[in-house]
């Protein structure tokens, strides 16, 4: 978890420090894309920062509750804020799936953008 943790932190700030963010995540003019264009790659693009976007809190989500989870006696707010410890684990291990869904997505997409060539390159 604090491995995940530290690489989620220096992720962020080196996005934050490098400008990426403009880039690499949602912007108004993907939503017009996805309202308006008939170029498909651009379609894709704009599919590619949403889902880039949409990880985010699904991941702050998972070390929020997960935190809740490894500190109970430290952090009772965390599990007060879900509602009861149940709950907690529920949300916890319900960040699982939509991971997992992000990355058959993510995966999808770079194929639509890049075909087998791009995403064989990637593993």
């Amino acid at each position: 978890m604090w491995l995940f943790s530290l690489n989620l932190l220096w992720y962020g700030i080196y996005i934050l420090i490098t400008r990426r963010w403009r880039h690499r995540f949602v912007g108004v003019n993907d939503f017009k894309a996805l309202q308006k264009t008939q170029n498909s790659q651009r379609l894709i693009y704009a599919w590619h920062r949403i889902a880039y976007t949409a990880i985010i809190p699904i991941l702050l989500l998972a070390l929020f509750t997960g935190i809740g989870m490894y500190k109970p006696a430290q952090f009772p707010w965390i599990v007060d804020l879900f509602g009861d410890w149940q709950a907690l684990r529920i949300v916890h291990f319900a960040s699982v799936p939509m991971v997992i869904l992000f990355v058959v997505i993510h995966y999808q997409l770079g194929k639509k953008a890049g075909g087998t060539q791009l995403t064989e390159s990637m593993f």
